[in-house]
């Protein structure tokens, strides 16, 4: 079902679009082997048999919800580069090194963000009987002054990371905990890894008018090559992802996405052209099920939600690009119930997730100046993690980062406050196969 709707006409056809699926699904299935560990089942993804793709990308099939096969989790170690790694905020990002899958995390949000590797294992989906990742190595600080923020006078918190494979960089973006006012401070560096440890690259920042700090600080994607060629003339660095941080009068009001050539020299910005994005007056759509005290937010009307205060996407996106199926996806948790500002803070009664994927098809079209940014409507619905996220810091779980593996066609979410083991609570990898 595609999504070339007005502004206007979303309203009335946004509901048959939520929470269901909207086409079947490809029964073919991605290789992959079973063992047990203990009694538990483990799952892993082995390299996916090749699929037909059509002659123009643009015709392939648009992701909807049961395109995704749930696979189950495994744990993260509690311990790396000296800290708890129970509230590491830092996203994810997955590189191959000698043929083996490996992630790269951020330890404790106190740690400065401290940064370290394990290979990827398989996914159970009994719980507490999780594979446990391998520690690799504990890179600590990748960063060596180049998240700098506020004139230098503070780390930015570092919230989605990137790892391009042919490039070799890990992108990493970062900006002040509290924003206020919102300035356009630089957002983005890169690291490159070796044996002899990290070298960072940065920082860098795009137009206050059409990519400031705010919308872009979230984290970055990798935009396929044949997208970038026809239609953003070779920039392969998507930034983004929006949503809700301190200083919200300059964030973007839902998802934002923009498309920019991947840095080279230092001191020149970002040459940043927006494919999604939200200003106050276009506000993305989101579920109902809230009832907003927040100035500026619209409580639903028709049966239609919007984007508001308590919507976070922070690292959570990225570009599915297959031979028989794509999507851009942005894994958001969004405030449901009352939510409203109290003891210096947002709140909300409890929080969800939901998933929204675009057509590239739409963004193709932003680039071409036939549509504006927000005119692209994306196909959303709600999430169940399990297990079931604890409220977690002041109130609020959250989903800091994904990444998705292409040859094993697996995507891995990273979801805090998953579980317990004496006070801490602990964050799992969860992962789906795309069918």
């Amino acid at each position: 079902m595609r999504k070339f709707l007005s502004r206007r006409l979303a309203p009335a056809l946004l509901l048959s679009a939520f929470c269901w699926s909207l086409a079947g699904c490809n029964e073919d299935s991605a290789e992959e082997s079973q063992s047990s560990t203990s009694d538990a089942a483990v799952t892993v993804p082995g390299p996916a048999a090749s699929r037909p793709s059509p002659a123009d990308p643009l015709d392939r099939k648009v992701l909807v919800k049961d395109d995704f096969e749930y696979l189950g989790a495994f744990a993260l170690p509690k311990k790396a580069c000296g800290w708890s790694t129970g509230f590491g905020e830092t996203g994810i990002a997955l590189r191959r090194v000698d043929g083996k899958l490996r992630l790269l995390t951020g330890s404790h949000r106190y740690s400065v963000d401290a940064i370290y590797e394990v290979e990827v294992p398989g996914f159970s989906k009994v719980e507490n009987k999780w594979p446990s990742a391998k520690m690799v190595r504990e890179w600590g600080d990748i960063y060596h002054g180049k998240n700098k923020t506020k004139g230098g006078k503070e780390n930015g918190w570092v919230h989605g990371m990137n790892y391009d494979q042919e490039s070799g960089r890990l992108y990493y973006s970062f900006a002040s905990w509290y924003n206020i006012p919102p300035t356009n401070d630089p957002s983005l560096s890169y690291a490159v890894l070796d044996d002899s440890g990290a070298k960072s690259f940065g920082p860098w920042k795009a137009s206050a008018a059409l990519a400031p700090c705010q919308k872009i600080r979230g984290g970055t994607l990798n935009i396929p090559k044949w997208f970038a060629e026809r239609y953003t003339q070779g920039r392969t660095l998507g930034l983004g992802f929006g949503g809700a941080y301190s200083g919200y009068s300059a964030c973007a009001n839902g998802q934002f996405l923009a498309a920019a050539h991947p840095p080279e020299k230092e001191g020149v910005d970002l040459d940043a052209l927006p494919l999604i994005d939200h200003p106050p007056t276009h506000p993305a759509l989101r579920n109902p099920d809230y009832k907003t005290e927040f100035p500026g937010q619209s409580n639903p009307m028709n049966g239609v939600g919007y984007w508001g205060w308590v919507d976070e996407i922070l690292g959570g996106a990225t570009w599915i690009d297959l031979p028989d199926k794509h999507g851009v996806l942005f894994i958001a948790t969004m405030g449901h119930g009352r939510t409203w500002y109290e003891h210096s803070d947002i709140q909300a009664d409890h929080i969800e997730a939901s998933w929204f994927i675009f057509n590239p098809r739409d963004l193709a079209a932003v680039a071409q100046g036939r549509q504006h940014p927000w005119d692209p409507q994306s196909t959303f619905w709600k999430v169940d993690y399990t297990p079931r996220p604890v409220a977690g810091l002041k109130n609020r779980w959250r989903t800091p980062g994904c990444a998705f593996d292409a040859t094993t066609r697996t995507l891995y979410v990273l979801v805090l406050y998953s579980y317990r083991d004496g006070v801490e609570w602990y964050p799992l990898i969860q992962g789906w196969r795309v069918r």
